[in-house]
């Protein structure tokens, strides 16, 4: 009977500590994000550690970030090339569709940063309108304590696809930091 009683209780236990961000959770020392991994990272530093590896069968860098509390950020940042930009975005539907699956929708915030017809008003030219620089694709959701946004932008040199998990409370208390050295 104590058997019985003590199996609902474990239960509770492990869902109300759920992972924040694959394995591990806000405020994680690194060896514990190392642990929780069961492999030795790729790259290591005071405030970061890389693993390389793959999500939804595309490349990516996984990193973790660390500040003075621990854990405060994870970031998958894919590392697939191709020729035909049209690529990229179909990568980041494929993630955006099995975040919106797993969250629910999220709010979406794509900027055009030119209003050319030629791209805007023709999906099939987005990709183009992306390696251009003329279209930045972001997704954002808020899920318990964590905030996941999902981003997508030319940067000059390369078309940059990341997918990023932070908790609230670090996004709060950085945008604070932000705030006061205005």
């Amino acid at each position: 009977m104590r058997f019985l009683v003590l199996i609902p209780l474990l239960l509770a236990s492990w869902v109300a500590h759920g992972a924040d961000f694959r394995n591990a959770s806000w405020g994680d020392s690194q060896a514990t994000v190392v642990k929780s991994e069961h492999r030795k990272p790729d790259f290591e530093k005071p405030d970061q550690i890389i693993y390389y590896g793959k999500l939804a069968g595309m490349n990516c860098a996984i990193v973790f970030e660390f500040n003075k509390h621990g854990l405060s950020r994870g970031i998958y940042n894919f590392s697939n090339s191709y020729s035909n930009p049209q690529l990229y975005l179909n990568d980041y539907s494929k993630i955006d569709g099995l975040l919106t699956k797993k969250y629910g929708a999220g709010k979406v915030h794509d900027e055009w940063h030119n209003e050319n017809p030629l791209f805007k008003e023709t999906p099939s030219n987005y990709g183009i309108a992306l390696q251009l620089g003329q279209l930045t694709k972001k997704t954002v959701w808020e899920h318990g304590d964590n905030v996941i946004i999902h981003h997508m932008e030319y940067t000059g040199e390369y078309i940059n696809h990341t997918l990023i998990y932070e908790s609230k409370k670090t996004k709060m208390s950085e945008d604070k930091a932000t705030m006061n050295q205005l």
